[in-house]
């Protein structure tokens, strides 16, 4: 981002060749880890049209649609799609016969994740809603019923609002739909605000997301907003505000 912004200025140019150097090498392996990161996405999205499951992308895919055409070096970790709980079972079983794995994250706590992640626990009854598949070095987050803990509160998302109002993206896939503006932008606050630190690249995203919407859009956010239990809708309110101070 800091190549792409001092280029756009006509700044670029009036770095040492070290630095410039540096950072094009580094804008270039972004980009290609990116296109990278959307042929695997693509074709995930094949394996779950085969067994008729709708999918919607959360996060670096979405975003690198909705807002970042023109930086396409926005970094993706991993994919993150969001499917109906119904579809939970079959998905997972076909996941697991294409060669994933389920991956498992440790702590110091390891009582802890015995309850979390125990290979004899059913996918539904996770508490956290999603579960992560790894397949060499291609890492899958699934989820089916997102919920982010804030303010001492867990949010569960309202999912049949959320399907409903998603629009179909065929350029991504028959059986792919993403989310809807105002959806994404507050899928987005809810995950940065929930993160004890939350990068740079979160709170850009937001940025860009909120300059991006009409004043209807941020309408409609504020009054989601309101309905939160008191403690978390402070935190989101103050997430908001900041952002668009800065």
């Amino acid at each position: 981002f800091m190549a792409f912004a001092l280029e756009q200025n006509g700044a670029f140019e009036r770095l040492a060749p070290r630095l410039r150097f540096g950072l094009a090498k580094a804008l270039m392996q972004t980009e290609r880890d990116n296109r990278l990161r959307m042929d695997q996405f693509k074709t995930i999205c094949l394996l779950f049209a085969q067994e008729n499951i709708p999918v919607i992308p959360l996060k670096g895919i979405d975003l690198s649609l909705r807002i970042y055409r023109d930086m396409p070096f926005r970094e993706m970790v991993d994919l993150d799609v969001l499917i109906r709980e119904k579809d939970l079972d079959r998905a997972s079983k076909f996941l697991l016969g294409d060669g994933f794995a389920l991956k498992k994250f440790f702590t110091k706590n390891r009582w802890h994740d015995a309850l979390r992640f125990g290979s004899d626990k059913p996918l539904e009854t996770h508490l956290i809603g999603r579960a992560s598949f790894e397949k060499k070095g291609l890492d899958l987050d699934l989820h089916w019923r997102p919920r982010h803990r804030i303010g001492g509160h867990d949010i569960d998302a309202d999912l049949d609002s959320l399907w409903t109002r998603s629009v179909p993206c065929p350029e991504l896939g028959e059986n792919v739909t993403r989310l809807s503006w105002e959806d994404s932008t507050g899928y987005v606050a809810h995950h940065a605000v929930e993160l004890h630190d939350p990068r740079l690249i979160q709170l850009l995203d937001l940025a860009l997301l909120m300059n991006t919407t009409d004043a209807k859009i941020r309408q409609e956010l504020t009054r989601c907003f309101l309905n939160l239990p008191t403690q978390a809708g402070k935190k989101i309110d103050a997430l908001i505000s900041g952002v668009q101070t800065l």
